[in-house]
């Protein structure tokens, strides 16, 4: 799903923004000086290389769709501690990314590649179809796609050598 920034975005004082989940789980916005309370959904603009600036929250209708942007956070590290998180739950349900810290291997298994990582959420190993689901994003930024669909995005700048070795034959 792509986005482009909306001209008319609405720019709001990060400090003036609370968000919470209410009873049934739903994450709302609470503005400052603002009587009404919205469930919200976020959206990233710029997925990979930003992941950090410029995202939506789109105020959700009773049907489940989202309607109009309310707010453009341009970035997350601004939000409480609390509203962040919060924010960085919804966006990981919607496109989660798992932040690779080290590669142990990379093997050839018939057409495809075999991964074995180091992520923040423990050691994976999963598989690679093609070398197209391995992508440079920027100097430093790799995305990887497995079998599975699931991604994975490489900071190449806090990987230790040997692992960028490894990665250097396939990007």
């Amino acid at each position: 799903m792509s986005f482009s920034l909306p001209t008319e975005a609405k720019i709001l004082d990060i400090d003036k923004i609370s968000l919470y989940r209410d009873n049934s789980g739903i994450l709302r916005v609470r503005i400052e000086g603002e009587a009404q309370e919205y469930p919200v959904k976020p959206i990233r603009y710029f997925p990979f290389t930003e992941d950090e600036y410029y995202v939506g929250l789109f105020k959700v209708e009773p049907d489940g769709s989202c309607a109009k942007e309310i707010a453009l956070i341009t970035d997350l590290k601004r939000l409480n501690e609390k509203s962040r998180k919060l924010v960085e739950e919804e966006l990981n349900k919607a496109f989660p990314l798992v932040q690779v810290t080290k590669i142990i291997s990379i093997k050839q298994v018939g057409k495809g590649l075999k991964w074995q990582v180091r992520t923040m959420e423990g050691e994976r190993v999963f598989e690679v179809s093609s070398q197209n689901d391995i992508n440079n994003l920027s100097a430093f930024l790799v995305s990887v796609k497995d079998a599975k669909g699931n991604k994975y995005k490489i900071n190449l700048a806090k990987l230790d050598p040997f692992s960028q070795s490894l990665l250097e034959a396939y990007t």
